[in-house]
Formats: C-alpha cells, sequence, structure tokens
C-alpha cells in the first residue's frame, strides 16, 4: 500500500504542474488518471482474469463470430448504400486499435469515443464536395451497422472483457453523458456479432438496431435515465468488486 501512495502522490505531483486548456482537459480529469493509475494498474492482471472469467462464454462466441465474419463487406452488416465508405471506415480501425494501449478506464473510454468520432469524421469527409466540408448527422439506427464493421475489421481480442471493466471501473459521472451512450453502442455492437448465426445470409435486419439499441439508449441524456443508470452502475460495481475479493 505505501509503494502504492507513493506512486500516487507523484502522480498528483506531476498533475499539479500541467497546463490546462480549453480542449476539455481539468484537474479533475488530471486527478481521475492519477487515481486509476495508482490504483487500478497495479491489480490490473487480477481485474482482467476476473472479467475474463465474468464473460468467458460471451468472449468465446464474439471471437469465434468475429473470425468467421471478418471478410464480409459493409453491405452485410448493414451499411445501406449512402453510407458506405471507400476507406472501409480505416481511421476508425485504427482509432480502435488504441484499446491495446490503454490501461485504464479512463483511457478506454476515451479510445471508444475517439472510434465514434473517426466514423463521422470520415463519414463527413466522404460526403464533403471540394473544399466544403460538410456536417451531417448519422442516426443510431445508421451508425450502429458502420460501429459493428469497424468493431469486426479490427480483430482486436478481449473486447467483451474490456467493456466489462469499462462498465464496472468507469467514474460513474462519465457514464451518464456522451461517454455512456457510446459505451451503449459498443456493448449493442458486440452483442449483435456475438449473436449473430454465420451463414451465407446477410445478419436479420429486424433484429438491428431497433429492437436492441435505441431502447437502451436513446434516452440516456435524460435526467430520468441517468439517475437510473447510476444506480445500475453502482450496483454493477458493488457485484463486480464482491467478486473481485472472493477471486483474489
Amino acid at each position: 500500500m505505501n509503494d502504492h501512495g507513493e506512486a500516487f502522490s507523484k502522480l498528483i505531483v506531476d498533475a499539479s504542474h500541467c497546463s490546462f486548456d480549453s480542449n476539455g482537459v481539468s484537474l479533475s480529469n488530471v486527478i481521475e488518471v492519477a487515481l486509476e493509475r495508482a490504483v487500478i494498474c497495479p491489480l490490473r492482471d487480477r481485474l482482467m482474469r476476473v472479467a475474463r472469467a465474468r464473460v468467458k462464454e460471451n468472449e468465446q462466441l464474439l471471437s469465434r463470430n468475429m473470425k468467421l465474419l471478418r471478410g464480409k463487406d459493409q453491405g452485410y452488416w448493414g451499411v445501406k448504400p449512402p453510407h458506405r465508405s471507400p476507406s472501409d471506415w480505416s481511421m476508425a480501425v485504427l482509432e480502435l486499435y488504441q484499446l491495446r494501449n490503454a490501461e485504464i478506464p479512463s483511457e478506454q473510454l476515451t479510445v471508444i469515443l475517439d472510434t465514434a468520432r473517426a466514423i463521422y469524421d470520415t463519414y463527413n469527409t466522404d460526403k464533403s464536395v471540394g473544399d466544403r466540408r460538410q456536417d451531417v448527422f448519422l442516426s443510431a439506427d445508421d451508425f450502429l451497422p458502420i460501429f459493428i464493421y469497424v468493431i469486426v475489421r479490427s480483430e482486436m481480442e478481449d473486447l467483451e472483457t474490456t467493456a466489462e471493466l469499462m462498465w464496472s471501473l468507469c467514474d460513474p459521472e462519465k457514464l451518464t453523458g456522451e461517454g455512456g451512450y457510446y459505451l451503449t453502442v459498443f456493448g449493442s455492437a458486440l452483442h449483435f456479432v456475438r449473436d449473430t448465426k454465420v451463414g451465407n445470409a446477410a445478419p436479420d435486419p429486424s433484429y438491428r438496431p431497433r429492437s436492441m439499441l435505441v431502447s437502451g439508449v436513446e434516452g440516456l441524456a435524460s435526467p430520468g435515465h441517468r439517475a437510473s443508470h447510476g444506480s445500475s452502475w453502482q450496483e454493477k460495481r458493488d457485484a463486480y468488486n464482491l467478486r473481485l475479493l472472493d477471486d483474489m
């Protein structure tokens, strides 16, 4: 514990010398990252072990389907012709790759948000004419199939485990707005890929994304949903911590 305390003290000292600007960097964010590094990093292997045990079956199904479906094109996943990118969403795939280097929940959540932004940036760049950049909005129904395609293309491992850790360990305040929205989308995408019946036919469009995404995401920004989601997050975190103590 002394080692962890010393590490945390050093991080706080380093943080106190950081400069802050208008790009979303705040002292509270720096302190949160410092806390996560001091507390979570030393326990990362144990946390990963517990999380993997909890999602073992889902992880195996997801890994199997991603390997079998990695060659499917955008149309297979329900990306409409006007929304298909000639780049195959390569920038978003590169952003998602950063999960491999993200060691703490706040960094992992940032990767998910950056991946979502890369999808929007790519879409608007594709729709731009000459030097005129457009800012076009993608609905949840149009965004989810693209996100699914990006995930499958990434061929990333331990995605179910990563999602489990984020839901269990992220600051609940970050899960009440944009962070919670896109983490929910991320979880819905994993769910869809995991449960897709592998065959020659494309996935049933009636199963995507209205039935599993909109009901759980559209109300996320409402105050009522925030309160309920915060309570759910607390219950999930408590259960996770009890399981962690048993396994450690």
